[in-house]
């Protein structure tokens, strides 16, 4: 037998979420009020890593994070006038082989 989703299913989807989300806010609040009480900024082992890795680390994160920017700001500028050339714009079909094609081709 297969189950058909519905409504309830969505109810507790939405639920999960709002779990996970206060649970998330609940710990980044519990790391911040124990490292302010503690008069520590980072915890002990932070400390222990040397500066020339901590530079290495903290500056491939920091490409990898505005590289991901860069790529979704060029591609909210590009995807409507790809979607319009390859008429998908009137089109119900999302799964246009021609327009992922082209879509590959400019961002590689």
């Amino acid at each position: 037998l297969t189950k058909t989703p519905g409504i309830n299913d969505d109810n507790k989807n939405a639920k999960k979420s709002k779990r996970i989300l206060l649970f998330w806010v609940h710990l980044l609040s519990i790391f911040i009020a124990t490292n302010y009480f503690r008069s520590t900024l980072f915890p002990s082992f932070l400390h222990s890593i040397p500066l020339k890795i901590w530079s290495l680390i903290h500056a491939l994160g920091a490409m990898a994070f505005s590289g991901g920017i860069i790529t979704t700001t060029l591609l909210e500028w590009n995807l409507p006038r790809l979607i319009a050339k390859s008429g998908l714009a009137n089109s119900n079909t999302p799964n246009n082989k021609n327009s992922v094609i082209e879509l590959l081709r400019w961002l590689f």
